[in-house]
């Protein structure tokens, strides 16, 4: 029988890691660590992680833990007062660049060498955009990141569609926004749920801006060729999209909509709580969120699926909005560092191609020992039957058989392997880089029924279409950053109100011209021109 391989290929923390592994004789050396703790995970001291870096590597951790919640406070005060850990693991781009700028980061570049991270020069090789999207304007890296090479994973928003209502009411996925209309009317007019009442939300969402992630609006924006809310560039120039035509055409459907009763009458006042409870009610029509099956704790979820991207009148290009390289978790070296070679080796450890499962060719499965789940199930000392197995499983379409990843965890104690892990083994803090091989619908963190779904919806019906209007690596520079901001804050903010108003009705369209004018008039020609020189640096223009 043909077995189909359905495995993640995980780079992470091997026991037998390529460079520099030997712990040094004599007493450790050790680095203070600030890091950001959520209220599910254990005391990072604690955890078989920072042992192990210990007994390997002679390095220890002094861990500075802060709240979730007040971390972001906390690490700019330490800024502010020269009082700095060495090492950081979480900070966005754009205070990178700003601390950078006055000497509190170390550049990190000059160890990016065979001698110090040959783990690093082997994903470089595989992966030259991987280096590319790691440096600042300025020639430096002040933070290495770890590399995400798996296709679903590329998508920036997942919309979900219910598959079983288009059955009953006897319509295809639609392909034309015109389609999605009828759709969403025909969805009005019908009792789909059965309880005679007519409680159906045909557009589901939440109204936050530009921050909102669940608006749901992404897939008519790119029926109408944006792949964005915001910037976007299109064949190398910048435009922000609002201030187009092809926006107002957004505007007019989604008025028309509104005015209809299509859109559910509480979604510009909503909490998240009360749309995923709609969400979980099975009411919706149509929504947004990270997963089909994440609101809803029946099997219900199987009634809703992804559906690939539509056209419109005005653009016959299919487009799914997808980010070029994906970058994740950081390692960044302040100025308080004063033995940034000494912890290289970790670093390279964490990095370390050797941890990728190849069930291609057999063997290798066998020999992985070490991950970021864990270890497999037989190698703990103090945990002896919980760990990571490989399992075979059956698809249930074509009767084919994969492999997959089974993780044991103490169910009496916890309520999954994520939270177990959070707890007792690793924070996942450190950069790894993950890649996958294989047939991509079949990947799979944990090899379950949803995560498979997941997968196999979003690789079929987007990942074919992905389009990269804007990376979310372009970065710039202190003095573009500061700019920016308050231009950004002015302009967004203007927009996000305008564009409820338009919606609404509450400001017709005839208004959009001066609408326009007034994102002029908050300098939107300088937002453009400081966006498009990052652009160009990014892609090697400038």
């Amino acid at each position: 029988m043909k077995q189909r391989i359905a495995l993640l290929l995980l780079a992470a923390l091997l026991l037998a890691p390529a460079g520099p592994a030997l712990a040094e004789e004599g007493e450790p050396k050790h680095y203070s660590t600030m890091v950001s703790v959520s209220a599910d995970q254990g005391a990072f001291a604690d955890m078989w992680l920072f042992e192990e870096i210990e007994n390997r590597f002679n390095v220890a951790f002094d861990f500075i833990e802060v709240s979730s919640e007040g971390y972001n406070e906390r690490l700019s005060l330490a800024f502010a007062t020269g009082d700095l850990p060495d090492l950081i693991f979480s900070m966005d781009a754009t205070n990178i660049a700003y601390y950078a700028a006055q000497g509190l980061i170390q550049p990190l570049e000059d160890y990016m060498t065979e001698e110090y991270l040959p783990n690093l020069m082997y994903w470089f090789e595989r992966y030259p955009q991987y280096e590319q999207a790691l440096y600042y304007p300025d020639g430096h890296v002040y933070n290495i990141q770890g590399l995400i090479d798996l296709e679903r994973e590329f998508a920036t928003h997942r919309s979900w569609i219910n598959a079983q209502w288009l059955e009953t009411l006897g319509m295809d996925y639609p392909k034309t926004l015109d389609d999605f209309y009828a759709f969403l009317v025909a969805v009005k007019q019908t009792d789909l749920n059965g309880n005679g009442e007519s409680d159906e939300i045909p557009f589901a969402g939440i109204y936050d801006g530009f921050d909102s992630y669940y608006d749901n609006t992404i897939p008519i924006l790119t029926a109408l060729g944006m792949s964005t809310k915001t910037i976007e560039a299109v064949d190398g120039v910048v435009r922000f999209n609002p201030t187009t035509d092809a926006y107002k055409e957004f505007l007019a459907f989604m008025n028309k909509i509104w005015n209809e009763g299509l859109i559910d009458s509480e979604y510009f006042t909503q909490t998240s709580d009360q749309f995923y409870a709609k969400v979980a009610s099975g009411l919706c029509a149509t929504m947004t969120d990270y997963a089909h099956w994440i609101r809803i704790a029946d099997d219900s979820w199987k009634a809703y699926t992804a559906y690939d991207p539509m056209t419109s009148a005005i653009n016959d290009k299919q487009i799914w909005p997808a980010n070029d390289v994906n970058l994740s978790r950081n390692f960044i070296v302040t100025s308080a560092c004063k033995d940034v070679a000494g912890i290289m080796p970790v670093l390279n450890w964490a990095l370390t191609p050797d941890a990728i499962y190849d069930p291609v060719n057999g063997d290798n499965m066998a020999g992985a020992t070490v991950n970021v789940l864990g270890k497999p199930v037989g190698a703990w000392d103090q945990y002896t039957e919980y760990g990571w197995s490989i399992v075979t499983r059956t698809d249930p379409d074509t009767g084919e058989e994969y492999s997959a990843i089974e993780s044991i965890y103490p169910e009496e104690e916890f309520d999954s392997m994520n939270a177990f892990r959070n707890a007792v083994l690793t924070p996942n803090i450190f950069p790894v880089c993950e890649v996958f091989e294989g047939d991509p619908t079949h990947y799979s963190h944990y090899g379950t029924e949803k995560e498979l779904s997941l997968a196999e919806e979003i690789v079929t019906h987007n990942a074919p279409y992905y389009f990269c209007g804007w990376s979310s690596n372009i970065r710039y520079t202190a003095e573009e950053a500061d700019e920016i901001a308050l231009l950004q804050n002015d302009i967004y903010t203007y927009c996000e109100q305008m564009i409820a108003q338009f919606i609404t009705g509450e400001l017709p369209l005839e208004e959009f011209d001066a609408f326009v004018e007034g994102c002029n008039a908050r300098g939107l020609e300088r937002f453009i021109e400081i966006n498009q020189a990052a652009y160009d640096r990014y892609n090697g223009v400038a």
